[in-house]
């Protein structure tokens, strides 16, 4: 799995869990009305919700809702199927649907997009939504104010190590979850460190509940590799591909002279790489 999709998936199970946290973070106060999730489809390949926060009760004359996204960094493409898919739902629902974007990156604050905009001329058309940099709630993922996000920790800190695998582990753990929310949390947390800080600091970190999470579909891959200790060249083209992926991600298509550079990299380079990736600010620095 790839980290855009890791990324988007994975909060999305955290979001289907705590969905009045989602509403938090937008700054909405349900107001004592009744919280829920609607399973919304629409049918046309690769424009999809799997669920909307809907606030209000079901029969009510003006309930309303929040789709949420979830992005490692702004993508300009993206912001046009945003647009297109809150406008169906509107539509589909017949009700007021608000879209509320996570990024967790960039690293500077103040350059978050917000708004699909095109014009010709005189011409203009425009969509804003609310968008959140998960970074800028560290403090409160680590003091437990924001608990279930301890899931992202290893990405929104500048230096993810071991000791932030184990720092999110407790604070999942100290949570008065329902075994089936701890499970699934426990399983995002430990996907998320693999890719971030390394397969092996996760299997140590999380080696207690590998068991417990084999049962979150999304992750079976990894959990079934991890408790067999991995094929080692297998692990390693898993490393080499998520690293491409991630360095595409922070710095866009990759020009081929970079692309041989990683060709020849030694494997000193690539041990520990994606913990540079993510506080690297250009190619250079990572000697690329």
């Amino acid at each position: 799995m790839g980290p855009r999709k890791l990324v988007d998936e994975s909060l999305k199970i955290v979001s289907g869990h705590f969905p009045r946290l989602v509403l938090d973070l937008g700054g909405v106060d349900p107001a004592g009305r009744p919280v829920y999730l609607h399973d919304v489809t629409i049918n046309i390949p690769e424009h999809t919700f799997d669920r909307v926060i809907m606030v209000g009760h079901p029969a009510e004359a003006r309930p309303w809702g929040v789709c949420a996204e979830f992005q490692l960094r702004p993508r300009p493409k993206i912001l046009r199927d945003w647009f297109y898919k809150t406008a169906v739902i509107t539509r589909q629902l017949q009700c007021e649907i608000h879209l509320l974007g996570f990024y967790l990156w960039p690293p500077k604050a103040g350059l978050l997009p917000d708004r699909y905009e095109v014009e010709r001329g005189k011409l203009y058309t425009g969509f804003r939504f609310t968008a959140l940099r998960l970074r800028d709630h560290v403090a409160q993922i680590e003091n437990g104010s924001l608990r279930p996000l301890a899931v992202v920790l290893p990405l929104c800190q500048d230096h993810p190590g071991v000791e932030t695998l184990e720092h999110a582990r407790e604070l999942i753990l100290e949570g008065d979850y329902p075994l089936g929310v701890r499970r699934d949390l426990l399983a995002v947390s430990a996907s998320i460190g693999a890719w971030v800080v390394g397969q092996a600091a996760a299997r140590r970190v999380f080696r207690r509940e590998m068991r417990l999470m084999r049962r979150v579909d999304f992750i079976q891959e990894w959990v079934d590799e991890s408790a067999a200790q991995g094929e080692k060249r297998g692990e390693a083209r898993g490393v080499r591909r998520t690293v491409q992926e991630l360095l595409e991600e922070r710095f866009g298509p990759l020009p081929t002279d970079v692309e041989s550079r990683l060709e020849a990299a030694s494997p000193e380079w690539w041990n520990g790489a994606v913990g540079r990736i993510l506080r690297a600010t250009s190619l250079r620095e990572l000697g690329l």
